[in-house]
């Protein structure tokens, strides 16, 4: 193995001939070492694992308890992300210790699947939130389903969403907006994203809030409102892009 940093962190990669001598697995001897710090000193006992955040059921597992559920084996390539690094530290050094490119291992990996232990846990369907104030805080809304999960746990049709909102906050805001994340937890876009075709375009859904003037009452705003002779819209200063 060709050491690439100290013992802490230590960092190894074999060497290229030898790693494609050996063939499609890699034996453990020569699978490569990232390390960022110490190694975690856990104890079988005492180690737990706490599922907890966007789930319905929080819970904890011992060590114990994991090997009792069903487990998989299949093969994994895994690679560094600084493989190949010295390639760029010859055409300017940067931060990143040279790593050849080598540091890319496959093995047989056993174990319990992170989706067996989600699924106890059941997770919540991916969030949309509503912002009264420009983003500085959320409310969470409540997601209604209507399509039903398939053979495969999925579902491809749209949600539909509710958040109750007091009337004085909405008379204290200048607009409203929501947003939504997916379960990889990303989220729509602040801001427009100008293209030539104006394709793709997905930010926070924006709404302004307007008082009608002499009454109790107030009304909303949305600039793609396309219905003909449209006498309000909001002007380029207030698009806000």
């Amino acid at each position: 193995m060709n050491r690439l940093t100290g013992i802490h962190p230590f960092n190894s990669e074999p060497p290229a001939s030898l790693l494609r001598a050996k063939g499609f697995l890699t034996p453990p001897m020569l699978h490569y070492v990232r390390n960022h710090g110490l190694c975690p000193q856990l104890s079988w006992h005492t180690h737990r694992i706490d599922i907890s955040g966007l789930v319905d059921r929080p819970m904890t597992i011992g060590m114990a308890e994991l090997v009792r559920l069903p487990t998989v084996s299949v093969p994994v390539t895994l690679t560094c992300a600084g493989n190949r690094r010295k390639e760029q530290n010859l055409i300017q050094k940067g931060i990143g210790f040279d790593s050849g490119c080598a540091a890319a291992s496959t093995s047989i990996w056993t174990g319990v699947p992170l989706r067996a232990l989600l699924e106890h846990a059941t997770p919540t369907t991916e969030p949309a939130e509503v912002t009264l104030n420009d983003g500085h805080t959320w409310r969470p809304a409540q997601i209604r389903r209507f399509e039903r999960p398939n053979e495969f746990g999925m579902v491809y049709c749209w949600v539909h969403w509710t958040v109750d909102v007091p009337v004085r906050d909405l008379r204290n805001c200048f607009e409203f907006a929501v947003r939504c994340w997916d379960d990889s937890q990303n989220c729509q876009p602040e801001r427009p994203t100008w293209n030539l075709m104006g394709m793709m375009n997905n930010p926070w859904f924006r709404v302004k809030v307007h008082d009608v003037p002499g009454a109790n009452a107030i009304w909303f705003e949305h600039p793609t409102r396309v219905e003909p002779n449209l006498k309000h819209a909001w002007d380029k200063d207030r698009l806000h892009l």
